[in-house]
């Protein structure tokens, strides 16, 4: 966790006021001291836009591959739709097109999942 929060310069403070936890707590997960529990691991997979899987170190793959994943958790693509650039066979689409594609396929899938 320590070389993901480095990598993404942010500070052990930084952290404990995003999951409102004391810095000693970071410092205990970083030093495998202590692990965070699921809700934590949740907010931190989010925070850094990896998978939970990354963060237990279950995988070396930061990123959910949702090809290869035998069933796709709708809210993990939510979140993925979130926050990710959109591209088209590579190529970036254009910013406003990104945001009404992301109101669109967020709004059917908050109604799948039951967001709204």
């Amino acid at each position: 966790m320590r070389e993901l929060r480095k990598k993404h310069k942010k500070t052990q403070g930084d952290i404990a006021n995003h999951l409102d936890v004391d810095t000693a707590t970071i410092s205990r997960w970083e030093r495998n001291q202590y692990e965070p529990d699921t809700s934590q691991l949740k907010q931190l997979a989010a925070h850094f836009s990896v998978s939970v899987d990354y963060l237990l170190g279950h995988t070396d793959s930061p990123s959910p591959d949702f090809r290869s994943q035998s069933h796709i958790d709708l809210r993990e693509v939510r979140q993925a739709l979130a926050e990710k650039p959109l591209t088209w066979g590579g190529k970036a689409i254009p910013e406003a097109d990104q945001t009404q594609i992301r109101e669109i396929l967020i709004a059917i899938l908050d109604r799948l999942i039951g967001n709204k």
